[in-house]
């Protein structure tokens, strides 16, 4: 059975990169898309595409090797001290 915790959190990872925009142009976010010109919604429509594909294959991957870089840190220290890394030592391993 899921806690609340874990359906608030499931819910906001896929809702991040909407609450990021409306962060990044607040404006944008109150404007109504039914009253928008013909040009406004295909700059629009691109605009979000081209986001996307940003994402998708420049964020994303960088994300995915730190993520990897962390996971292989942290089980190659565990090996080492016989515990779980601070995340002091986890830095420090990483990074120097």
């Amino acid at each position: 059975m899921r806690t609340l915790r874990q359906d608030i959190d499931r819910r906001l990872r896929g809702q991040w990169f909407v609450i990021a925009l409306v962060a990044l142009f607040p404006r944008v976010a109150r404007r109504k898309p039914g009253y928008d010109s013909p040009r406004r919604v295909l700059r629009r429509v691109a605009v979000g595409t081209l986001l996307q594909f940003a994402l998708r294959h420049w964020v994303m991957p960088q994300l995915r090797e730190a993520g990897e870089l962390h996971r292989r840190g942290t089980a190659e220290l565990t090996e080492r001290l016989g515990r779980e890394p601070t995340a002091e030592e986890l830095r420090e391993y990483v990074l120097g």
